[in-house]
């Protein structure tokens, strides 16, 4: 029994020291399980002058980078140890404004990422390739305002200033912005947006701008503390990069000219830029740049009338994705110069009043904005089916076109009816007649009209939207093929059962008609874009109904009749015509006037009336009005009675 115990006593003394000993191994890895991820950030610009370019994380000269004032240096930061469920911080620090001999402006705000300078946008060391960043923040800075874009597995984000370090106007200014966000899968994040390098007067007045920075270099940085100037921060996991961007003097330039190329969709010569005001980022509302369009710079020298400006521009450049262009200090004779814009004949010019515009320039930027739309002719039908520029159907007018009106509008007019275009200068949706659509048989009958002067094929093709699903789909090509334009009107056929399903009749349709100067590449996708020459028109149609029409009137004058009645749909109607007999009762009646419908196999509605001057005083007069159906009928309203009374005039006597 003591032997037994013995053993006992042992068997448990070596238990109890081999958990030590495996607590004691183990200890570390416990220790590190418990303890939170270290959140690595690396921050880095874009330099554009090398080849090829780049992200870079260090001091850039100008061997590395060539920009101008105004434009937006990329910058991206990517974290790593992060954790869901957590919410982390940071702030983007940026020099704003130096207080020296002659004031400077730095970065004056943060913006949208420059997304025409960085083809790339794959951050340092991700072999996965590039991110699909979406935009999730709006900057509102000093002097302008962006967008944050993050990688897709950031959400929660909150943007906060910019608070200055220093809020005297004239002590040196940095600028702090703060970032919270919560991740939703993995540990790490990517972070996109840009700064703005400031021009002159942009940050204070009188200043330099960015490329007359005084001071050792620009820098910005990401940092866990804005060291006072955030006076409340929210409760988060703050981190920072610790290392310093810094862009050293001559890696930008002054501009000596810059500005925006924008396109004018009301053509009222002003640009709307939506709610956050910034031409870097597109919104509800907004009016949107064109890219690679062509502006130039000429140096009048000391002619003060800008007549003497050389044979040739001395400048030439491109707008950037952005809209933006700009022109660097060069080494001109001045000071008189001229910046114009290269105006192709399909465009017309809404804001400024010259393609060129004059300007002295002396030591602060010019800055100039050209707006101009398409002279094109644009469609109306719900923006579902592509209507709205850049991509609707649109056709810059030339010498071909659809029955005798065409106007031009600056921009699509999407509506339900597709009857908003006609509201707009001219009702030119006069093209298309829908003359037939049977049930039984099945046939669709439109005559087209139009006119051409070239020596090309003009070219129709129709979409209607058989399926009703509020968009053209490949099948629904209902029309492709070569029309004769000579004014006239021309019967084309086809058998629409063959676009939907057995026993299906549409009750209304919406219907694209594009007539182009040769066919198209692809036929069943040109239902969208720009074409030059010809014309669009949408329709709406409601199905075969009968005729809507109201009953005459008859208002008798002192030596005639009018008569009056009025239409609200005239899909189905042809013309009319009005009879008159003085015996109510006869059924022999005198046609005394015919007019054809005004909207003839259209959904709308039109007043017509007709004045009745052969007519004998006292005589009682009875009217009929036929309405004459596209079907071949007639329709004969009820009739009505009118007569012209007799005066009999009494001599006055007089005593």
């Amino acid at each position: 029994m003591e032997e037994k115990m013995k053993s006992t006593q042992k068997m448990s003394l070596y238990f109890w020291w081999t958990v030590l000993i495996l607590g004691f191994l183990l200890l570390p890895q416990i220790f590190t399980l418990a303890a939170p991820m270290a959140i690595n950030a690396t921050n880095y610009h874009w330099e554009n002058k090398t080849i090829p370019s780049g992200w870079f994380g260090g001091n850039a000269n100008a061997n590395q980078m060539d920009y101008t004032e105004g434009q937006v240096v990329p910058h991206w930061l990517g974290a790593t140890g992060l954790a869901t469920g957590t919410t982390y911080g940071f702030y983007i620090y940026y020099n704003y404004f130096l207080n020296g001999t002659v004031p400077d402006c730095g970065f004056d705000y943060l913006a949208t990422w420059n997304t025409s300078l960085t083809p790339d946008k794959t951050p340092p060391g991700n072999t996965a390739g590039a991110p699909t960043p979406s935009v999730d923040g709006s900057f509102n800075g000093v002097g302008g305002s962006g967008s944050l874009y993050t990688s897709s597995n950031v959400t929660n984000v909150t943007i906060a200033g910019p608070f200055p370090d220093d809020t005297s106007p004239t002590a040196n200014t940095s600028m702090y912005v703060r970032i919270t966000f919560e991740i939703t899968s993995g540990t790490s994040a990517d972070f996109y947006y840009g700064l703005h390098l400031a021009l002159d007067n942009s940050c204070y007045s009188p200043a330099d701008g960015a490329s007359g920075w005084s001071g050792a270099s620009l820098q910005t940085r990401v940092l866990a503390s804005s060291g006072g100037a955030d006076a409340t921060p929210p409760t988060a996991t703050y981190f920072g990069s610790g290392a310093s961007l810094q862009i050293n003097p001559g890696a930008f330039k002054p501009a000596v000219v810059a500005g925006y190329k924008w396109y004018d969709l009301n053509g009222d010569g002003v640009w709307q830029l939506g709610p956050d005001n910034d031409p870097n980022t597109f919104d509800t509302g907004e009016e949107p740049t064109i890219t690679g369009w062509t502006i130039q710079l000429w140096d009048c020298g000391a002619d003060s009338t800008y007549t003497s400006c050389g044979a040739s521009y001395q400048l030439q450049t491109l707008t950037d994705l952005t809209g933006f262009y700009t022109f660097p200090w060069i080494n001109n004779t001045g000071p008189y110069y001229k910046v114009c814009e290269v105006l192709p004949s399909s465009y017309i010019r809404t804001y400024p009043a010259a393609n060129c515009v004059n300007f002295n320039f002396t030591t602060t930027t010019f800055f100039q904005n050209f707006g101009n739309y398409l002279n094109a002719d644009w469609g109306d039908l719900p923006e579902t089916y592509g209507t709205l520029y850049p991509n609707g159907a649109a056709h810059i007018l030339g010498n071909l076109q659809l029955g005798t009106l065409i106007d031009r509008e600056g921009q699509g007019q999407p509506s339900t009816n597709a009857d908003q275009d006609d509201l707009v200068l001219s009702d030119d949706e006069d093209g298309i007649f829908l003359s037939v659509f049977t049930e039984y048989s099945h046939n669709l009958t439109i005559d087209v009209t139009c006119s051409y002067s070239g020596t090309g094929v003009p070219w129709l093709l129709a979409w209607f939207d058989w399926n009703a699903n509020n968009s053209f789909d490949a099948a629904e090509t209902t029309f492709n093929t070569a029309v004769t334009c000579d004014g006239l009107p021309h019967s084309l056929t086809t058998d629409w059962s063959t676009f939907v399903e057995p026993d299906v009749r549409p009750e209304s349709i919406y219907f694209r008609v594009r007539l182009f100067e040769g066919q198209p590449a692809n036929p069943t996708l040109a239902f969208l874009g720009l074409a030059v020459n010809g014309e669009v028109e949408d329709y709406y149609w409601y199905g075969p109904t009968a005729a809507t029409v109201s009953e005459p009137t008859a208002i008798a004058g002192s030596q005639a009749i009018n008569i009056g009645w009025e239409t609200f749909d005239e899909m189905d109607i042809l013309g009319f015509r009005l009879y008159r007999s003085t015996d109510p009762s006869s059924q022999v009646r005198q046609l005394i006037y015919e007019t054809p419908a005004v909207f003839r196999g259209r959904q709308r509605g039109s007043t017509y009336s007709f004045t009745d001057t052969n007519i004998q005083l006292g005589v009682s007069y009875t009217y009929w009005l036929d309405v004459l159906m596209k079907d071949g009928s007639t329709m004969t309203l009820d009739p009505i009675t009118a007569s012209v009374l007799l005066r009999i005039y009494l001599p006055t006597i007089l005593r």
